[in-house]
């Protein structure tokens, strides 16, 4: 059961994020068109360049990039407190000792 907790957390995770950047891309897809279609020809890079950088500053995407940095942080804090039985006995085998001849 836990497990299964845990995977649900994770695509939830994974579903907000790949929610936000589909938006944006959609978004920005469709500012792309419309000037594609405005120039009646493909765009430059700068002009592409341009477009992303008007779009991506757009105040309602301080929203987005702010919830999309809460879930990875979150799941990053996750993982660090994650604890493997193997890297527990890695841990263990350090002595004071050893840690001193490492240091200096």
């Amino acid at each position: 059961m836990e497990l299964a907790k845990k995977d649900f957390t994770r695509n939830y995770m994974y579903e907000e994020i790949l929610l936000i950047l589909g938006a944006f891309e959609t978004g920005l897809a469709g500012e792309i068109e419309k000037e594609f279609n405005k120039l009646k020809r493909q765009l430059t890079q700068s002009e592409f360049n341009k477009i992303f950088k008007e779009f991506s500053t757009q105040k309602n995407w301080l929203v987005y990039q702010k919830r999309a940095r809460n879930i990875m942080a979150t799941y990053d804090e996750e993982l660090r407190n994650i604890k493997h039985p193997k890297l527990i006995d890695y841990k263990k085998e350090f002595s004071q000792e050893d840690i001193q001849k490492l240091i200096g």
